[in-house]
């Protein structure tokens, strides 16, 4: 099968057979199985990936598009606050609908014509993928993969639970590429600044010159407005529906206001280099991609959490990651390793019985 993410994928499922199959052009994965027990794989082709896309900002723009332009206009107290609330970016004020209404005409034209800013945001689409990692199979436990490879059980929470019965034969995996992008994530209170669907807010590709003023664009001036927004609307939605409208928007008010262009060269960089440094408050992570799935780079076959595993004649040959720690010059290496740069043809975390 052909997606945008994987080949295969499946969650939870049991007596899982695939032989004589070819998979190609996935974005994320060939086959990837979480919690799957009784897997046996043959006379597998998996690769090559796909080598040309567009930076993962644009299924962010169209999300936050469509709750913004869309959903939103389906509640007459979302709609009316969207249309009555002022926002102000680059000094300026325009309501947070016409905001949007910039989203949305810019997103159209990129999508007719391929032109205008958000081009300049997510490429031509000639790009490789960017996201935290490519595997030719991925076998995990049951819940997300998006975390560190494996973990260490003296100081988790999360019990060392396996799944079982793997077959791996004639296998042949090729040709995986990818470019990790380093995502600079801002935390303001030890909470992640994002948008409605976990898009990173990110200052450092937002400001510019040597007063680190915000510069944005359509995309970022929207997330700045629907923080507002969902702040506006914070006493007026029930909690079931702060969640439908808003997800995990989190905008904070000294966000907003760098936002507005309301500091001096001095407040501005002030802040810009304490979120460098770090504080109890302010700080920048730099260790995952843009929708912070921990960055891992390319990885042939990932095994994890598995019992009984046989595997014979699997071939893991051309792998490739142009990606590049580019935010360390803001974040620097602080606590574990960045793995984002790294190349695995193979990986192996809390295995028994392998053979």
């Amino acid at each position: 099968g052909l997606s945008s993410h994987h080949s295969i994928h499946g969650n939870n499922n049991n007596h899982v057979t695939i032989k004589h199959v070819q998979m190609y052009d996935f974005e994320v994965a060939g086959v990837a199985l979480n919690g799957a027990n009784d897997v046996d794989m043959k006379h597998l082709q998996i690769g090559p990936s796909l080598k040309q896309t567009f930076g993962a900002p644009l299924s962010h723009a169209f999300f936050l598009d469509h709750m913004a332009n869309t959903l939103m206009e389906g509640n007459s107290a979302t709609a009316l606050v969207k249309r009555l609330l002022p926002v102000q970016v680059r000094k300026k004020w325009r309501s947070a609908q016409r905001l949007f209404g910039i989203l949305r005409k810019d997103l159209r034209r990129y999508a007719e014509h391929g032109t205008g800013p958000i081009r300049d945001l997510v490429g031509d689409g000639k790009a490789l993928p960017d996201g935290s990692a490519i595997y030719g199979i991925v076998l995990h436990r049951s819940g997300v993969a998006i975390n560190r490879l494996g973990f260490c059980s003296d100081d988790s929470t999360i019990a060392e639970k396996r799944v079982s019965g793997v077959n791996l034969q004639d296998i042949n995996i090729t040709g995986l590429s990818i470019h990790v992008d380093q995502a600079s994530r801002l935390f303001v209170h030890n909470k992640l600044v994002m948008g409605p669907a976990g898009d990173v807010f990110q200052p450092v590709r937002a400001w510019a010159g040597s007063c680190y003023k915000y510069v944005g664009n359509s995309f970022m001036d929207a997330q700045v407005a629907f923080g507002q927004v969902c702040q506006a609307l914070a006493q007026t939605l029930t909690p079931e529906e702060k969640v439908f409208y808003c997800g995990g928007t989190n905008m904070p008010y000294t966000v907003r206001e760098w936002a507005a262009g309301a500091w001096s060269c001095g407040s501005s960089i002030y802040w810009a280099r304490s979120m460098s440094r770090g504080t109890d408050w302010l700080k920048l992570k730099c260790d995952t991609d843009a929708m912070s799935h921990h960055n891992k780079g390319p990885i042939g076959l990932r095994l994890g959490f598995q019992a009984d595993v046989t595997v014979k004649d699997v071939l893991v040959e051309d792998i490739e990651n142009r990606g590049t720690p580019n935010a360390l010059a803001w974040c620097g290496t602080v606590g574990e390793p960045y793995e984002g740069v790294d190349t695995r043809a193979v990986s192996l975390a809390h295995m028994k019985d392998i053979h």
